[in-house]
């Protein structure tokens, strides 16, 4: 693993992502003073090496705090970053929404759109498939989630209501495969009886129903990749028992990879790859696999105040052992 720390302008740096856009990187992520302070304003910085790093945008919310960029590059080609206000005057009762920003260079920012998915609503990545952009929601105490659709990334479409399984559950990252299936890769915390593990969720075609197995394992803010060649799913993630960033592959253990209709009869697992350097406040990874490589952005605090790192390493061999719980 190569490792690299490449901003620390903020005291708290952190909710990362990470695209290929045209011929440079670029990275986005949350800066504040703290993990829950009201200043939070979106940075996005690009490089084309990975080694040199500038400013190319700082995206706020008049009266709110911006909050977990994820980057998307839309079917016309244009970046897109989204993201969550919380709102520090509530509407009524609803203190988040989500917005998006665009840009055709990368460079020069559109005003953010407060997407219609309505007060409340927290969409979080938007992963582009064909002509469409796709992305789940949830907010407050509604945990159920729900599936949007787009075209352009300002109108934004219902296309199906409580999808998620049981459990406390956020923070979803989509992946499409081959033959319009699509995998879902959702946290789930602790709440009332409900499980606090990893849900791994499929559908085909038109994506309003989903089937859901557990990994049994904890994990946040997931990101995955598809490994073509070889057909893996690679996971960086925020993992527990103790508490650091790291690579997990998710595999099969009763069924082919991603034979859709046998999903629920399947028995799945995480099994360790990678642990990053990392301790703390950490996780939030953008991952982006470009000529046989994992890139890697996340925050950790290891060296002290969250600061935004990128790693870079082959795809690891298939693990073998189970990610411990």
């Amino acid at each position: 693993m190569r490792l690299r720390m490449i901003w620390d302008g903020a005291p708290h740096n952190a909710f990362t992502d990470l695209i290929r856009f045209g011929e440079l990187w670029y990275c986005a992520f949350r800066e504040g003073r703290g993990q829950m302070s009201d200043d939070g304003r979106i940075r996005v910085i690009c490089s084309p090496d990975g080694r040199i790093w500038e400013a190319v945008g700082l995206l706020g919310w008049p009266n709110g705090d911006v909050r977990h960029a994820k980057l998307s590059v839309t079917a016309d080609g244009r970046l897109m970053a989204n993201g969550a206000v919380r709102l520090l005057e509530p509407e009524g009762e609803h203190w988040q929404r989500s917005v998006t920003w665009l840009s055709r260079d990368g460079h020069t920012w559109s005003e953010p759109y407060a997407c219609p998915t309505g007060l409340g609503i927290w969409r979080w990545n938007v992963a582009w498939h064909g002509p469409a952009g796709y992305s789940f929601g949830y907010g407050g105490r509604d945990r159920s989630g729900s599936l949007y659709r787009t075209l352009d990334g300002q109108r934004w479409e219902l296309l199906a209501s409580d999808v998620f399984p049981p459990g406390w559950a956020s923070e979803p990252d989509i992946v499409f495969m081959p033959r319009n299936r699509a995998y879902c890769l959702l946290r789930r915390d602790p709440e009332t009886c409900y499980p606090a593990t990893a849900a791994l969720g499929t559908a085909i075609r038109s994506y309003r129903r989903w089937a859901w197995v557990s990994l049994q394992v904890r994990m946040a803010a997931p990101k995955m990749v598809h490994v073509r060649a070889e057909g893996r799913l690679v996971v960086a993630a925020k993992l527990y028992h103790p508490v650091r960033t790291g690579l997990c592959e998710i595999e099969p253990l009763a069924c082919p990879l991603f034979h859709v209709h046998r999903l629920r009869a399947a028995r799945w697992r995480a099994a360790h790859l990678m642990t990053l350097p990392s301790a703390g406040d950490t996780g939030y990874p953008g991952m982006v696999l470009h000529d046989g490589e994992l890139w890697i952005s996340y925050h950790s605090s290891h060296e002290g105040r969250p600061r935004i790192y990128l790693g870079r390493t082959e795809v690891p061999y298939p693990a073998r052992r189970p990610l411990a719980s």
